[in-house]
């Protein structure tokens, strides 16, 4: 348990330490799914570290980067997917539109738009109201 909580721990750290660092907060993200994909254990970890605010900045800030993007909506895949509190986290942080807005600049990357599909519900299963996806015009980007 200290070792799973360690090591998200150090990419948290890895990833405020060079927010500036798209290639930092690429393999930052691609790190914290494959921890958490699986593992509901580490989802919560993730969640009380409050790691899901960490991605949303990576997402925001680094919107040219389409593979970056793509791993920032797998590590929101994997911290929200078992656990519904982060879910709410992720909506409150406003994920739903960050990944949306990430969809439109990316139509060509499968990969992206792939793992944008697959986060979206993991968000919106538990944490919003049923038109939010419909109003945010999330479903016209699925194509």
């Amino acid at each position: 348990k200290i070792e799973r909580y360690s090591s998200l721990l150090h990419i948290q750290v890895a990833m405020r330490s060079h927010p500036a660092s798209a290639g930092v907060q690429q393999v930052a993200c691609q790190a914290v799914f494959t921890l958490t994909r699986r593992n509901p254990t580490n989802a919560v970890q993730a969640g009380r570290l409050g790691l899901l605010a960490d991605i949303a900045a990576a997402l925001n800030t680094h919107r040219e980067f389409e593979a970056l993007q793509m791993a920032a909506c797998a590590a929101v895949l994997g911290v929200t997917l078992t656990r519904s509190e982060n879910a709410v986290e992720a909506d409150r942080l406003g994920l739903l539109g960050s990944i949306s807005t990430a969809m439109r600049a990316h139509l060509h990357y499968a990969g992206l738009q792939h793992m944008a599909c697959l986060a979206i519900p993991a968000i919106a299963n538990e944490s919003v109201v049923s038109d939010d996806p419909v109003r945010m015009g999330l479903l016209a980007d699925v194509q």
